[in-house]
């Protein structure tokens, strides 16, 4: 399937690049191929929904180290003295 999406011209290089990434974060081992009732495009669509919900989930990391960054330069322009 990455071989088909390579190869396809009318895919563009950022659906491609998604397309890559996520197969490589999806595991297959949870896929049953026996059961002939699942349905694999389902099952990759499912993956592939909680993997962008997952990745996308908003993050406070980046708000807490301007936050301490900010009170860093607040002590260290307090303590220098010209």
């Amino acid at each position: 399937m990455l071989q088909l999406t390579k190869e396809d011209k009318n895919t563009s290089k950022l659906q491609r690049k998604i397309i890559n990434f996520g197969f490589k974060k999806i595991k297959l081992d949870e896929f049953d191929f026996q059961d002939e009732n699942l349905n694999l495009a389902d099952f990759l669509t499912n993956k592939f929904n909680n993997l962008v919900a997952e990745t996308a989930k908003p993050s406070l990391k980046l708000l807490w180290i301007v936050i301490i960054a900010q009170i860093a330069l607040l002590i260290a322009s307090i303590t220098i003295k010209y």
